[in-house]
C-alpha cells in the first residue's frame, strides 16, 4: 500500500502597510504649510509670513521675504551724480510719518541760468565721479541728446517762487529690523557751486536686521 505524504498548506498573512506620512515643510520667516499642501520634504512653504515679510503670492506656498532690500546688498557707490540723503528710520514693528522741509536756492542770478524761462530744461552731463555739469541751456529737451535733462536747476529764478517745500513720507517697520527711508537726489556744478535737488527722485529704503 502507497500512502501519498501528506502536504501542509501554510497561510501567510500581510499587514497593510501604513500610509506615507505627508512630507514636511520649512519657513524660515512664518509658519509653513502643512499635509498635502507641502509638495516636497524640506521645501520651502509658507502658509502665512512674520509681521513685516511677505510672499508677493496670492495663495500660500511661497517664500516670506522682506519686501525692501537689506541695506548690505545695496551699492556703496552709487551712479554718478547720484546721492541718498538718510531722511529717518523706524526700529521694529511700527510706522512713522517723517517730515522733511528743503530749501530753495534762488538761481536767478547763476550765471547758467541767465536768459533761461522758469521751468526750461537744462542739459546736464555725469562726470566720472559725484558731480553732473551744465553742459549747454536750452529750451528744447530734444537739443541734449544723450545728456541729462533738468526742468529744477533753473526754476527758482522767479520771485514769487516758494523758497521751502515739506515732504512727508510714510515708513512702514519690519519684525527684528531697523527700516530706513534715503531721499534719492542728483548733484550738479553749476558755475562753480554745487546744486542738490531731492525734488522727484523719490525715496528708497533698506532694512537692517537687529
Amino acid at each position: 500500500t502507497i500512502i501519498a505524504p501528506k502536504v501542509w498548506s501554510v497561510g501567510v498573512a500581510f499587514k497593510p502597510s501604513p500610509p506615507a506620512a505627508d512630507p514636511t515643510c520649512i519657513c524660515s520667516h512664518g509658519t509653513p504649510v502643512v499635509g498635502s499642501a507641502c509638495l516636497q520634504q524640506g521645501a520651502e512653504m509658507c502658509q502665512s509670513c512674520d509681521n513685516g515679510y511677505e510672499t508677493g503670492l496670492s495663495v500660500p506656498g511661497g517664500v516670506c521675504a522682506l519686501p525692501i532690500d537689506l541695506c548690505e546688498d545695496i551699492p556703496v557707490n552709487p551712479a554718478p551724480g547720484v546721492c541718498f540723503e538718510q531722511l529717518g528710520f523706524v526700529s521694529g514693528q511700527g510706522s512713522a510719518q517723517i517730515d522733511e522741509t528743503w530749501a530753495r536756492t534762488r538761481t536767478s542770478e547763476w550765471e547758467a541760468c541767465a536768459g533761461i524761462q522758469v521751468g526750461k530744461q537744462v542739459c546736464v552731463g555725469a562726470e566720472s565721479e559725484m558731480n553732473a555739469v551744465i553742459a549747454q541751456a536750452t529750451v528744447s529737451a530734444e537739443a541734449c541728446g544723450s545728456l541729462d535733462v533738468t526742468s529744477e536747476i533753473c526754476t527758482a529764478s522767479s520771485a514769487d517762487e516758494e523758497t521751502s517745500r515739506t515732504y512727508s513720507t510714510p515708513v512702514e517697520g519690519i519684525q527684528s529690523h531697523t527700516v530706513f527711508a534715503c531721499a534719492e537726489g542728483r548733484n550738479y556744478l553749476v558755475d562753480g557751486k554745487q546744486f542738490t535737488t531731492f525734488k522727484s527722485h523719490g525715496v528708497s529704503f533698506c532694512a537692517r536686521s537687529h
